[in-house]
């Protein structure tokens, strides 16, 4: 019968086994991370986002757009801090001009959750690659009046 005795590791083997295992978490901590930081939604080239949510991202992040695609009227009635109007029967032709970075986090919303899927799938069309659903203006309304983040609205609500 053969016997088999336990083979110690020489150090070139143990230094080769250590950096394997490294570049290993370190390879499945990186695609963990990239996952994260792309947050597409499942079947739409752009993101669908809660209120609570856009909040979250909108704290931390400093060089986004958000884009109201609601007619001037109600715009000036009421819209989010931040907010540039463009109606969304003028967004082919005016996005151009205010969205020069096609990577940039643009936020969209507008007066009702299909205007703003609409708008957000239209500006995904032009190639817009940071495009985020945000709802409509009444979500925020319900989700802002009376918080601290009452602020983010850019004008009085009635």
């Amino acid at each position: 019968m053969r016997s088999y005795r336990k083979r110690k590791m020489t150090s070139r083997e143990k230094i080769a086994l250590i950096t394997f295992l490294t570049s290993l978490v370190t390879g499945l901590c990186a695609v963990f991370l990239l996952t994260r930081s792309v947050r597409p939604s499942a079947g739409k080239p752009y993101e669908m986002l809660e209120v609570t949510d856009a909040r979250k991202y909108m704290s931390y992040e400093k060089n986004y757009m958000v884009i109201d695609v609601r007619e001037p009227e109600l715009y000036s009635a009421g819209h989010l801090q931040r907010a540039v109007n463009i109606p969304y029967s003028e967004l082919v032709k005016k996005a151009t001009a205010i969205l020069r970075d096609s990577s940039q986090s643009v936020y969209v919303y507008g007066s009702t959750l299909e205007e703003s899927c609409a708008a957000a799938q239209k500006l995904s069309d032009m190639g817009y690659s940071g495009v985020a659903e945000i709802g409509s203006y009444a979500d925020w309304q319900k989700d802002l009046i009376g918080t601290e983040t009452e602020s983010l609205m850019g004008a009085t609500i009635e």
